[in-house]
């Protein structure tokens, strides 16, 4: 949790970056507050219909997930962005 990360964050001074990951818009300046980094990692991301025209019952791709793309939120990452501060 955050006091583990604080106490890399402490540990580790200038040498290296620690970073938090797995933050979202809503808890990302809380991380940043209580643990002293300054950098954060996020998938930000979210299913989208793919465009598939083409579509053979007979060969899947992947994990059965033949229809949807997880793909970057745009509005995610602003939001991530502005409340980092």
């Amino acid at each position: 949790g955050m006091p583990e990360l604080k106490k890399m964050v402490d540990l580790a001074g200038d040498r290296i970056k620690v970073l938090a990951a797995g933050v979202n818009p809503g808890d990302v300046r809380e991380i940043i507050e209580k643990t002293g980094v300054h950098e954060v990692h996020s998938a930000a991301s979210k299913w989208r219909e793919t465009k598939m025209e083409f579509i053979s019952r007979t060969a899947e791709m992947g994990r059965g997930e033949d229809f949807v793309l997880n793909v970057v939120d745009e509005e995610i990452v602003r939001a991530i962005k502005t409340n980092m501060g």
